[in-house]
């Protein structure tokens, strides 16, 4: 019997998803007390974090020397201490995103697809919206800039950017407020959402065809009407790791050319995950520096050149590319294969006691 202690009831779905109660018994403990009492070579723990508040690491500080197996979820790659301090051989980590350094020592580091599956699953669900796209070349706006709250490397990039020919929108303070009232110079409202309800984050519900989706996770299908390429400003900005959001997804469903501002190798690290950029097409030559400000500037001088190229042959040239990453976004069965991998993990370490090769 394998004692399973999770601190999120989406874990037990991936559980279920995982068939792993059909190749050895489980019970699933959220009472951390009980869970301490279970046989310790039975005991596993699946962890899922978003906010790294010291508490929370403490209760992981138990998780990890109570565990034969402790699972560590991180959806929001916010940082990598843990990574570091929980550098254990019994810890595995699914990180959304990838490590730019030599993986931890002791630690096992795999792929967590939560903003893969949480943004395609919508657009299977509503193929409709997709379908609004129009592909119609040229356009007189070269770039979509929706940068969204302030950050550093926004803040260069609002200041460094030619936006004379793009549209460019901006919340250059970092205070709350009803997007739906929102000036357009901060935010563009989609008009898929027809009632426009008070809500003061991207990351929170709407409603779109009967069908409810995070804001952020929304195609700006007006947006993407009026521009010829986007420039997608990630949530990170650090080159010790790269972080995948909804961000990078959407114009690849889209099927746009983008050009992504984030920490070094971001591009790399998406190569690395079977999707294409455009190299060849765009210089990104700006993807291998190391330090911002120059980093921001080469994206900047790339735009520039992409800006003055003939879009229709632009997108002739990267219409391989185009289709590559939109079949791979939309034929892979994202949640699926996380689950298991979750399975293959609990399965060989736990039962066979064997080592699963990371995918």
């Amino acid at each position: 019997m394998q004692y399973i202690y999770l601190n999120n009831p989406n874990i037990e779905f991936w559980l279920e998803l995982s068939g792993i109660a059909q190749q050895t018994p489980v019970t699933i403990i959220q009472d951390l007390d009980e869970w301490l009492t279970c046989p310790e070579h039975s005991r596993i723990s699946l962890h899922e974090e978003v906010w790294f508040a010291p508490e929370n690491a403490d209760l992981v500080r138990i998780l990890v020397e109570h565990s034969r197996l402790c699972v560590i979820f991180m959806p929001e790659m916010v940082q990598d201490a843990w990574c570091r301090e929980f550098d254990k051989s019994n810890v595995v980590f699914y990180i959304a995103g990838r490590l730019n350094y030599r993986k931890p020592k002791l630690a096992d580091v795999r792929r967590h697809h939560y903003f893969f599956w949480s943004t395609v699953d919508f657009y299977h669900s509503v193929p409709t919206v997709l379908d609004q796209l129009d592909r119609t070349l040229p356009r007189t706006q070269q770039f979509d800039m929706l940068l969204g709250r302030k950050k550093r490397h926004r803040d260069l990039v609002w200041e460094t950017v030619d936006r004379s020919r793009s549209i460019a929108t901006y919340f250059n303070d970092d205070g709350c407020q009803d997007l739906s009232t929102a000036s357009n110079d901060y935010f563009k409202w989609p008009s898929e959402i027809l009632d426009a309800v008070p809500i003061d984050n991207t990351a929170d519900i709407v409603t779109v065809n009967d069908t409810i989706v995070s804001l952020s996770q929304l195609v700006p299908v007006d947006i993407y009407n009026q521009t010829a390429y986007t420039l997608v400003c990630e949530s990170q900005f650090e080159n010790r790791w790269s972080f995948f959001t909804e961000k990078i997804i959407k114009p690849m469903l889209a099927k746009r050319v983008f050009v992504a501002c984030s920490g070094r190798y971001f591009l790399r690290n998406l190569r690395e995950w079977g999707f294409k950029t455009f190299d060849g097409i765009v210089d990104e030559s700006y993807d291998q520096e190391f330090e911002l400000g120059r980093r921001i500037n080469m994206l900047a001088d790339s735009m520039r050149q992409l800006a003055e190229r003939d879009q229709r042959e632009v997108y002739e040239q990267a219409r391989p590319i185009l289709e590559h990453n939109y079949n791979m976004l939309m034929s892979q069965p994202w949640l699926q294969l996380m689950a298991d991998d979750i399975g293959a993990v609990i399965y060989e370490r736990c039962v066979t006691n064997a080592v699963v090769p990371v995918p």
